[in-house]
């Protein structure tokens, strides 16, 4: 059994959870307690929380040389292996961030500064869903550090309780979006373009600006900047588009057609150019109205009568 001394940090309880998720049983006790108390209990182990300022956590990130003196030191023998670790953790990363995708077992973090990166970075034990309990995007207070050429954080992520309006989460998403279609993810430390996951690409972009009316009429410029460079990024314009508009005219056209009956429909943008009862028959209208260079433009889709 493992006692965690309270010192009034915020994280004492979730001390607690992270040794329950891997069976370890723990109980939480007062900085108050006596010396005899804490010998009648037996614990294998004693954990001291955080305080409320975490100066000595703060302490040895502002003076990062104590690191190199632990690791020439080595006051607790460890392994060479393992002194590799600590002393790679002078390349910690400590900033704000926001928190914007959760995948499975790790986290997007980005820092929106001027050259600021996506970080790939790893949870601990809890999942990040039960650890940082905020909406999408979330700014958090954190410090990222190497482990066996992965990002994991310090153990400690301070979320801020903020809520961001929608202009400001619009500007964010733009920001985060285009940094990942570009540049990707950072994936260990320190940075170097060697450890940072291949970018999305400006069709990730496009259609990221194209997902919605809000996105389409807020990011207008960026969209037509991107239909400008070549055929295949006007040729996701008129698709994106397409399949949107498409669910619109599937609403209005299907109260209109025989019950159970299937038609099929072609459009561009947000013009019908064909229509017939089979995909084979509006492809052979397509092919005979519409020039070879648009034809990829075209988006079809299928319409089934409303009972």
């Amino acid at each position: 059994m493992i006692l965690i001394i309270d010192n009034k940090g915020q994280y004492v309880h979730r001390i607690k959870t992270t040794l329950r998720d891997i069976d370890v049983r723990a109980e939480i006790v007062p900085n108050t307690i006596d010396i005899d108390e804490i010998l009648k209990k037996s614990p294998d182990g004693i954990i001291l929380s955080g305080g409320p300022n975490y100066k000595v956590r703060d302490y040895i990130y502002d003076h990062s040389e104590i690191i190199d003196s632990f690791v020439q030191e080595n006051p607790e023998n460890f392994s060479g292996e393992e002194l590799t670790i600590i002393k790679s953790w002078k390349n910690f990363v400590r900033k704000e961030f926001y928190i914007f995708e959760y995948f499975d077992g790790h986290a997007a973090f980005f820092d929106s500064s001027k050259g600021g990166k996506i970080y790939d970075v790893f949870s601990l034990y809890s999942p990040f869903e039960n650890v940082v309990k905020c909406p999408l995007p979330c700014l958090v207070a954190a410090v990222l550090m190497p482990f066996k050429g992965k990002i994991i954080y310090d153990g400690l992520i301070v979320p801020y309780n903020i809520s961001f309006g929608p202009t400001i989460r619009m500007d964010l998403n733009g920001a985060y979006n285009r940094e990942k279609s570009q540049f990707g993810m950072v994936t260990s430390l320190p940075f170097s373009s060697a450890k940072q996951s291949e970018g999305e690409g400006d069709a990730f972009l496009l259609k990221f600006y194209l997902k919605d009316q809000k996105n389409r009429e807020y990011y207008y410029e960026e969209i037509q900047d991107l239909m400008s460079k070549n055929d295949e990024l006007r040729t996701i314009y008129y698709q994106e588009t397409g399949k949107h508009n498409a669910a619109k005219q599937s609403k209005k056209l299907k109260n209109f057609i025989t019950p159970d009956t299937n038609l099929w429909f072609a459009i561009i943008d947000d013009v019908i150019v064909a229509s017939g009862g089979t995909k084979e028959y509006v492809e052979k209208i397509l092919n005979e109205t519409i020039s070879k260079e648009k034809r990829n433009f075209v988006y079809m889709f299928k319409v089934k009568g409303k009972k």
